[in-house]
Formats: C-alpha cells, sequence, structure tokens
C-alpha cells in the first residue's frame, strides 16, 4: 500500500530570540509520508525542526508504530536545521520502532545534523548519578567507575 499525506506549518507556535547561527527559529516544517510498504515508511521533512515545530513531526511519527510500520526511512536532505528538540524527537521515534525490532534511519543528513547525532551519542555516554552529597568525600565515593 503506497499513501503520500504531507502536513506543514509555517509559523512558528512560541518564536523566540535568534538561534547560535543568527537566524530566528520555527521558520517552516514540512513532513510528508512519501510511502508506505508492509512494514516500512518513507517519511520526508524539509524546513526546519526545532522547539516551535516538532510537534508537528511527532504528530506524523508517533502513530506509525501503532499501525505495524517498524522501519522507518527518513529522507532528510530538505532538513535545514535540527535542535535538541527535534533530536530528541527522532530519538523516541527510534526507540519505539526499535522496541518493535525495527528502527529509524536517516537519509542524507545535513552536515549540522551528523554532528548533532555525533553530540547526542557523545553525551549519552556520560554516566549520572541521582544527587550531589554534601560531603566532598561521599562525593569520590559515589563516582560512578570507568570502563
Amino acid at each position: 500500500m503506497a499513501s503520500s499525506i504531507e502536513f506543514s506549518r509555517t509559523q512558528p507556535l512560541n518564536p523566540s530570540g535568534p538561534r547560535p547561527d543568527g537566524e530566528r527559529p520555527g521558520g517552516n516544517l514540512s513532513v510528508r509520508l512519501a510511502a508506505v510498504d508492509g512494514d516500512l515508511a518513507v517519511v520526508k521533512v524539509d524546513g526546519e525542526l526545532d522547539l516551535s515545530t516538532v510537534a508537528l513531526l511527532e504528530a506524523v511519527l508517533a502513530p506509525l508504530p501503532g499501525r505495524g510500520i517498524r522501519h522507518l526511512l527518513l529522507a532528510a536532505e530538505g532538513l535545514r536545521f535540527c535542535d535538541a528538540t527535534g533530536f530528541r524527537a527522532l530519538a523516541e521515534v527510534h526507540a519505539a520502532l526499535a522496541a518493535a525490532g525495527g528502527g529509524l534511519v536517516v537519509a542524507d543528513p545535513s552536515p549540522a545534523l551528523r554532528r548533532l547525532t555525533w553530540l547526542m551519542q557523545r553525551f549519552s555516554a556520560v554516566p549520572s548519578v541521582p544527587t550531589a552529597p554534601a560531603d566532598p568525600h561521599e562525593r569520590r565515593a559515589r563516582l560512578p567507575s570507568g570502563p
């Protein structure tokens, strides 16, 4: 079964100050379910994926695992910007698909998205503890041991 459904939004929900690159956030995002074949879906994204547009991506991707989709190819050649909020949404969809024996693959990511992926993988590998004790000696004892 093949289908093509397009969703887009051009007005930001929560405009804020400029991003580090000087651009204003939330310009636009287009998310299009380009094809479905069995348990594989291809979704094309164009524009900017950030706090103001992530709800659109989530609205399109979140229902897919419940509809039998286990493998998702995200065609991202038109994705000009992705912040940590957008990356988190992609990671959550990947986790849901992985739990069903599948996963999410991003095709043609921009250099910025590749760098964000690299940084997030490194960050998730940083150990953490639930609280920081007041006593410095206790802090040292509670530090996780290295590999």
